[in-house]
């Protein structure tokens, strides 16, 4: 069965390890039925318990027709536990009026696979168990009953939220959508018919996330007010949210002056006034970064400027606009630079830098060496291995003599044997009476591994 991750809660780790491992023998059928439905939970734990034990007894032994009684029980472990059994038993059969019949069933029990537990209804594990060995004309069917009965399972949601319904179920989706169904509201959406606009502009007060989805993807004109009117009470809001998000999205969506308009007023405000200001931006900057129009590269620059927000794609956008001011901004960027920045940024920014100003490359390798630090060591490290330089010597000793972490000054010795000077390697040699660490243990070994010199060849002597 697949693992579902819907309504998914943590389980208490002491009530899965309290189970009983199945060391004894094996139970008899009786007894297996009798633990399974005094059972806690379906499924499997951590380790194999006496319910899974049970399982397996009544899975290997029951009849069809067995199997088919349990599937009716009153007992609501054992109707879970019998279409487990039925899929386990007989993969490919075609269970369709079982199956129609059980997601009448709402009845909920607790399923557990592994450390992971949730609340499930016996409609939704026949489902997952049975509905892919139908015949293509029994799963339209059981399609349609979804589709056109009131029911609250989960397999009806994850149907809606694939959006490959037909249109002839269009007038279900807007009555679903109509009373709440948030899901059903992005399957109408779809479709893109004017008639359907006053239903998702309705849904900017009860469903505002599906509803500024929506207008994502079908950006039109009568749809802007309702972001206009949202964003207010948005930007005072002191919870971070995906809806936050989604509006973000939905406004770069428009492409246009007013749509640059709403991300302004986030640039322009405080997080006094704005709480959850950082978090605003950050979608923001993703939202336009989806997008070359020129609209929004005066907010991309401010991002960079600003923000120290830079990302591949606008930096050779931006460098492609005025690579004047992209130099200025490169500059300040790498001068203060953090682990914000993406590599690959920071790799073209060198590569811009290197032919115009040698020295200051150097300098800044040399700088982000000596900080030690071990996001982007190994890049810095890998720079300075290509192009030895004297300024690097001494960052990388700092990380030798002074570092307890391997991936620090492990790299950095390599580097530094690289150079094959003397006085560097008398001065490796000397290394562990500064850094304790590199004196003892696995470490030594890993340091004198890399330090001591390979030995001369030999020299076969010649015979007389």
């Amino acid at each position: 069965m697949r693992t579902h991750t819907w309504r998914l809660v943590p389980l208490i780790l002491a009530g899965v390890l309290s189970c009983p491992r199945s060391d004894a023998k094996e139970p008899s059928f009786d007894q297996a039925l009798g633990t399974i439905r005094e059972a806690t939970f379906v499924g499997t734990g951590d380790v194999k318990t006496t319910v899974e034990a049970a399982f397996d007894v009544v899975a290997q032994k029951a009849s069809r027709d067995q199997l088919l009684a349990f599937a009716r029980d009153e007992n609501i472990n054992l109707r879970a536990s019998a279409g487990l059994a039925l899929k386990q038993r007989f993969p490919s059969e075609d269970f369709f009026e079982l199956l129609l019949e059980k997601l009448k069933d709402e009845g909920e029990f607790d399923y557990r696979n592994g450390c992971i537990g949730y609340r499930m209804k016996i409609g939704d594990l026949y489902h997952q168990s049975l509905f892919d060995t139908l015949s293509s004309e029994h799963q339209l069917l059981v399609v349609d009953y979804l589709l056109t009965t009131d029911n609250k399972l989960e397999a009806t949601t994850q149907l809606i939220r694939s959006r490959l319904i037909p249109e002839s179920y269009l007038p279900r989706l807007r009555t679903m959508a109509a009373a709440g169904n948030g899901s059903s509201l992005l399957a109408v959406a779809k479709f893109r018919q004017d008639q359907d606009k006053p239903l998702i502009i309705a849904a900017a007060k009860t469903h505002p996330l599906e509803c500024f989805q929506c207008i994502a993807e079908n950006p039109q004109p009568e749809f802007f007010k309702v972001l206009q009117e949202a964003q207010t009470a948005l930007l005072a809001e002191t919870t971070w949210s995906t809806t936050q998000r989604e509006f973000d999205n939905a406004a770069a969506a428009y492409r246009n002056r007013e749509s640059a308009a709403l991300f302004e007023r986030v640039l322009n405000g405080t997080e006094q006034e704005i709480p959850l200001r950082s978090y605003h931006l950050d979608f923001i900057f993703t939202a336009i970064s989806a997008s070359e129009e020129p609209v929004y590269d005066e907010l991309k620059w401010r991002f960079w400027g600003e923000s120290g927000r830079i990302n591949p794609a606008n930096f050779r956008r931006l460098l492609a606009l005025d690579e004047a001011h992209a130099l200025k901004l490169t500059r300040q960027t790498l001068d203060h630079l953090t682990s914000d920045v993406p590599t690959e940024v920071v790799s073209a920014m060198i590569a811009l830098m290197l032919p115009k100003d040698p020295g200051y490359v150097q300098g800044f390798i040399a700088t982000e060496l000596g900080k030690c630090q071990l996001i982007r060591y190994s890049y810095f490290v890998g720079l300075a291995s290509k192009d030895l330089k004297d300024a690097y010597i001494e960052p990388l000793f700092k990380a030798v003599e002074t570092s307890t972490n391997p991936y620090l000054y492990l790299p950095a010795t390599e580097a530094l044997v690289a150079y094959k000077q003397d006085t560097i390697q008398k001065r490796l040699v000397l290394a562990p009476q500064k850094n304790k660490i590199l004196a003892k243990g696995w470490a030594a070994t890993e340091f004198a591994k890399r330090v001591k010199p390979a030995p001369p060849p030999k020299v076969q002597k010649k015979r007389k």
